[in-house]
């Protein structure tokens, strides 16, 4: 752990240095800072464990549940822009995005398969970790000829969250399959 970090905020290049002290433990497990510098930040630190926020969801809650086989129609035109620019997507995601989760009774290949109309959308999904979204673990989809998705092992009893976010600005109708055996 290093006493302090400098952390470099602005716009384009341009910001101000802030110098910060940082904690023995993670100090508040919801405010997206790395308050002990460990490279864990918020509910993927060991210390975030028992924290209500985490158990929630943390940054992917609220989170929809999401059924095998029943399809959802929905858009991002209602929902925040909390997650940006995953590390497992190929673009920036900035833009509005709705968060779903589900939790498998059985252990095998799921897929989800997004259709967008427009074209700007993003699929990923990502394992829980202490109960709230791993970002930092997450799948980004494939293109396909139906639009956008992500086939993966899932493990009876473990939830997932899935992203569907786009560009700033960017909202958009789009429906949302989840195929099991």
């Amino acid at each position: 752990m290093t006493p302090e970090a400098t952390i470099m905020v602005g716009v384009l290049g341009t910001g101000d240095e802030i110098l910060r002290t940082c904690s023995a433990t993670e100090q508040a497990c919801g405010d997206a800072w790395d308050n002990d510098c460990d490279g864990d930040i918020n509910c993927a630190d060991a210390d975030c464990g028992a924290a209500p926020e985490c158990a929630q969801g943390g940054t992917c809650a609220p989170a929809r549940a999401l059924v095998c086989n029943f399809p959802v129609e929905a858009t991002t035109f209602t929902g925040v822009a909390r997650i940006d620019d995953l590390a497992c997507l190929a673009v920036a995601t900035r833009g509005t995005e709705a968060v779903y989760r589900f939790t498998p009774t059985f252990s095998g290949d799921v897929t989800l398969t997004l259709t967008d109309p427009t074209d700007t959308l993003e699929l990923a999904v990502a394992p829980a970790l202490n109960g709230a979204c791993d970002l930092g673990a997450c799948t980004g989809s494939a293109t396909t000829l139906t639009g956008r998705a992500v086939t993966l092992t899932a493990t009876a009893g473990e939830t997932y969250y899935v992203i569907v976010d786009g560009p700033l600005g960017g909202g958009a109708d789009f429906g949302l399959d989840l195929t099991c055996p």
